[in-house]
């Protein structure tokens, strides 16, 4: 699993070198990647709550971002998939509170279900 997980990460790695989207779509799977890969397995709700914290002013610079001139033929479905993206985090915040565990790492995998598909648009 960890030869993989190495593997994944540097797969990804090359890629962003190669062509990156932009920065904060990468600022953003920094964070995600740490909750996501783990915190989540064990499931660590104060370091995981400080990640979706981290995420939701990460997705605030993103809603911002505009697409380079390369990619501008994608902007309604990038902008369609970032508004999912960012109701998705918002979910997730409003469960911290109530420290359930398995509704917060349900949400956090629906979130993460979002981000992939923002990575898709491209």
């Amino acid at each position: 699993m960890k030869a993989a997980e190495s593997l994944h990460a540097k797969y990804e790695a090359l890629v962003k070198v190669v062509r990156p989207i932009l920065k904060e779509m990468e600022d953003f799977h920094a964070s995600l990647y740490v909750l996501y890969h783990y915190q989540m397995s064990p499931f660590q709700l104060v370091k995981a709550a400080d990640s979706i914290r981290a995420l939701q002013v990460k997705m605030d610079a993103l809603n911002k971002a505009t697409l380079p001139d390369r990619l501008k033929a994608k902007t309604e479905a990038f902008n369609a998939q970032r508004a999912r993206l960012s109701t998705s985090i918002d979910e997730v915040v409003a469960l911290l509170d109530s420290k359930d565990e398995s509704k917060i790492k349900t949400a956090i995998e629906f979130m993460h279900a979002q981000y992939e598909n923002l990575e898709k648009v491209f």
